[in-house]
C-alpha cells in the first residue's frame, strides 16, 4: 500500500542554510566565524556594581592584553572608576566601554579556534554565587562558560564548590575534553589536587559522587594562584542566571540526607542540638563553608587541631564530617566513648570501631 511521503525532521535535516554550527565554529559562505554559544558567558555578563567588580573586569582585559589592540583607549572610562577620588557612577560612557570590551574579548584574534593537536587547559573557579570556567589553548581562550549556583549548591563547603566547578567545566566542554589523552585542570583550591589523586573511598560522600562524574575524563588537576586565574574568577563572580542547571545537586543533597547517619531521627536531632550549641563547632562550620586560609594564623586557635585534616572536612545536614566520620563536639565525647566501650571487644577493637563512624582531635589518646 502506498502511503504518504514522510516529512523531513527539522531537528535532523535542514536545507539551504546560510550558516551551520560545526564543532564549536559557525561555517558560513564567507568562512568560519565564532559560535555565540562559546562566548555567551561574556556577552551576557551583567554590568559591574562596585569598584571591586570593575577591578576584576580590568584584570580580565589585562590578562588578554597581548591579543587586544588599543586596550588603554578601550578601558579608559572603566579605569577612571578605579581612582580613589572619583565617585561611583555607571553611565552611558562606561556602558559603551563595557560593550566594546565584551566585543573585543569574544572575537578573533582573542578567541582562538580549537586545535585537537594542542595541549588543552580548563580554568575553573567558584565564588559564593556562581561557577566560572574557560577553555584555553596556548594561554588563549577557546570558549567561556558560567552559571549561578542553585540554593542547594550555595550551601556547599568551599572545597565542594571548587570541585563542582571542575565538574561543570569538564561536562560543559565535553565535546572538547572527552576522549583526549590528558586535560589539564587549573584550580585555585590547592587541596583538590591531592583529593583527586587519593583513593575514591577516602573522599567524603558528596565529593565521591562528583569524582565519579569525572571518571570518564583523563584529567590532571593542578593548583594555580587565584591572581593568575583571571578569566574563571571574573566569570564566577558575574555568572549567567539563564543557563539551564541540572538537578544533580538536589539529588546529591537528598541522597546525603538519607545515608549520612544510620540513626533514629530523635538521636540525630539530639546530635544536631548539641552541635548547634558548641561554639568551636560553629566556628569550624563557618570556616569549612567559606574555605580555609593558607596558614593557621588566619583561624582561631581553637581550630588548630582541625587544620591538618581540613581537606577532608565537609558539611552535611548541618553536621560536619571527616570523610565518613561524624565530627563529635566536646560535650558528646564522653558519652560516645562509653558507647564505644560497651561492646567489651578490647581497647584496639573499641578504637577501631569508633574510628569507623566518628572523629575528634587526639581521639585515640
Amino acid at each position: 500500500m502506498q502511503g504518504k511521503k514522510p516529512e523531513a525532521d527539522d531537528r535532523k535535516v535542514r536545507l539551504r542554510l546560510k550558516e551551520v554550527p560545526f564543532i564549536g565554529h559557525v561555517v558560513t559562505s564567507e568562512g568560519l566565524s565564532v559560535d555565540q554559544n562559546k562566548v555567551q558567558a561574556i556577552l551576557d555578563m551583567p554590568p559591574p556594581e562596585d569598584v571591586a567588580a570593575v577591578q576584576r573586569l580590568l584584570g580580565l582585559a589585562q590578562y588578554l592584553s597581548k591579543f587586544l589592540p588599543h586596550l588603554a583607549d578601550l578601558t579608559k572610562p572603566l579605569r577612571e572608576l578605579n581612582k580613589k577620588d572619583v565617585p561611583w557612577c555607571w553611565e552611558i560612557l562606561q556602558q559603551q566601554a563595557l560593550d566594546h570590551l565584551k566585543k573585543a574579548v569574544t572575537g578573533t584574534p582573542v578567541l582562538r579556534y580549537y586545535d585537537a593537536q594542542e595541549k588543552l587547559t580548563i580554568q575553573c573557579d567558584a565564588s559564593p554565587s556562581g561557577l566560572g570556567t574557560a577553555l584555553m589553548q596556548k594561554d588563549q581562550p577557546v570558549a567561556y562558560a558560567s552559571r549561578a549556583l542553585t540554593p542547594v549548591e550555595s550551601r556547599y563547603a568551599q572545597i565542594e564548590k571548587e570541585l563542582l566547578a571542575i565538574v561543570f567545566g569538564c561536562e560543559h566542554f565535553e565535546a572538547y575534553t572527552y576522549g583526549r589523552d590528558l586535560v589539564h585542570i587549573e584550580t585555585e583550591h590547592q587541596p583538590l589536587g591531592s583529593i583527586v589523586r587519593n583513593p575514591l573511598h577516602k573522599a567524603p560522600s558528596r565529593l565521591q559522587r562528583m569524582l565519579l562524574q569525572l571518571q570518564k575524563f583523563c584529567n590532571n588537576v593542578k593548583y594555580k594562584k587565584g591572581k593568575e586565574m583571571v578569566l574563571a574568577d571574573t566569570l564566577s563572580r558575574a555568572p549567567l542566571t539563564s543557563v539551564n542547571q541540572c538537578d544533580l545537586s538536589q539529588e546529591l543533597e537528598e541522597m546525603d540526607q538519607t545515608v549520612s547517619l544510620a540513626l533514629p531521627t530523635a538521636q540525630i536531632q539530639w546530635i544536631q542540638d548539641v552541635v548547634a550549641e558548641d561554639p568551636i563547632i560553629s566556628m569550624l562550620r563557618d570556616t569549612v563553608r567559606k574555605g580555609w586560609p593558607a596558614t593557621k594564623s588566619g583561624i582561631a586557635e581553637s581550630l588548630y587541631p582541625y587544620f591538618d585534616v581540613r581537606d577532608e572536612l565537609t558539611l552535611q545536614d548541618y553536621l560536619i564530617f571527616k570523610g565518613q566520620q561524624l565530627v563529635i563536639p566536646a560535650a558528646m565525647r564522653r558519652k560516645m566513648m562509653s558507647r564505644a566501650h560497651a561492646s567489651h571487644i578490647g581497647i584496639e577493637g573499641c578504637i577501631r570501631r569508633a574510628q569507623e563512624t566518628m572523629y575528634w582531635p587526639r581521639m585515640s589518646s
